[in-house]
């Protein structure tokens, strides 16, 4: 489904997808700092509101009259989010109630993902493995935290386990990769984490800086405690535990642009 842009004002985007019945409005921004705070902002009627925790517009069915003022976030349901996702050309991430817009990623980004997941998928092949390897086109649900999300690439092994409300969001990972960007990283390392951390599945965490060669790797060693590893520089190799494998930091950067060098790299 296409949106119609109806607002421009100071780099902020307001689109409305019409479903007849209701419409949702999703505001955007051109600025990469505030890509990560893309916030479907509710359902309006003609008159009524949709809700931001900044902001609340106002639009009469003309997409001619936009007030601002100061109202609560809506909260959707499950079913209104996924009546989105299978309707709208872009991703979109749910988080208890709230739908957020996913914007797209820098080339180094692109780059890097495709990377891993290849290496991941080339390595599984040649093990004759019976885990598979998932590029980003897939989400996670996750139960405990009441949340869909969008990953940069997961490994599942076994049987591919799906939620019950979507047969195309799975719910079992065993290795959870995320290439960091700088609207991202804080959440990635911090909610993101501790919401894949609620899946049994989930034991291993690979987090990949795009500017410079820097990859941490989360382990879950037993039931208590994560272990991690950093590896700094281009010279140096990963090791999957999950997997009991290696990949050298050489392909996970392969043809990506404007690298950074390190401040600094490690001795092993």
């Amino acid at each position: 489904m296409k949106a119609i842009l109806v607002y421009d004002y100071w780099s902020l985007n307001c689109f409305v997808y019409d479903f007849g019945h209701f419409w949702i409005v999703v505001i955007k921004s051109s600025s990469q700092d505030f890509a990560a705070q893309v916030v479907i902002l509710g359902r309006i009627r003609e008159g009524q509101s949709c809700n931001s925790r900044r902001n609340a517009l106002t639009l009469n069915k003309s997409f001619n009259s936009i007030h601002m003022g100061q109202e609560q976030l809506h909260k959707h349901s499950i079913a209104e989010y996924l009546q989105l996702e299978y309707q709208s050309d872009a991703k979109n991430e749910f988080d208890n109630g709230v739908i957020k817009a996913m914007t797209g990623g820098t080339l180094n980004h692109g780059i890097i993902g495709n990377n891993i997941n290849t290496e991941l998928n080339n390595i599984l092949s040649q093990k004759n493995s019976d885990c598979i390897s998932i590029n980003n086109d897939v989400k996670i649900y996750i139960d405990k935290a009441n949340s869909f999300v969008y990953p940069d690439g997961m490994i599942i092994c076994g049987e591919i386990q799906t939620s019950e409300s979507d047969q195309h969001a799975v719910i079992n990972p065993k290795l959870v990769i995320e290439v960091l960007s700088k609207s991202t990283e804080s959440y990635d390392r911090g909610g993101k984490f501790h919401k894949y951390c609620s899946l049994e599945s989930f034991c291993e965490y690979l987090l990949i800086d795009q500017y410079k060669p820097v990859v941490d790797t989360l382990y879950r060693a037993d039931n208590k405690y994560w272990k991690m590893v950093t590896t700094i520089g281009i010279d140096k190799s990963i090791y999957i535990n999950s997997l009991d494998c290696s990949i050298t930091m050489e392909r996970i950067y392969r043809n990506t642009q404007n690298l950074a060098s390190p401040p600094f790299t490690t001795n092993h």
